[in-house]
């Protein structure tokens, strides 16, 4: 489940670099915030629903959850799209980030 979520936010935020810096340029020009948490609230209702759904775990607050693994993920993605990170970083990037939220994950979840 972590290992999925990681890959699809870093696929669609990496997989056109330029468009997603042109989007990001364009937001925080053209009502940023409201943007911003727009598809963020869309983002944590889509991961909670997904943790909602995990047939070996529960988790008390799905959507606390949910929106603390994003804030996760969201930080590591500027450095990669303002072309500052380093080749070291970009090589180990994912899988540092699918450790880390997976151990998150692990740390809320309760047994069923």
């Amino acid at each position: 489940m972590a290992s999925a979520f990681v890959d699809a936010f870093l696929s669609v935020n990496l997989r056109r670099p330029e468009e997603a810096k042109a989007l990001y340029a364009v937001a925080e020009k053209r009502g940023g915030a409201a943007l911003a948490a727009h598809m963020r609230t869309r983002i944590v209702a889509a991961v909670s629903a997904m943790l909602a759904s995990a047939p070996d775990a529960s988790f008390d607050d799905p959507a606390l959850v949910a929106t603390i693994a994003l804030g996760v993920l969201v930080g590591p993605v500027k450095p990669l799209l303002e072309e500052q990170a380093s080749a070291a970083f970009r090589a180990r990037v994912e899988d540092e980030l699918v450790l880390l939220v997976t151990a998150y994950l692990l740390a809320h979840r309760r047994r069923r």
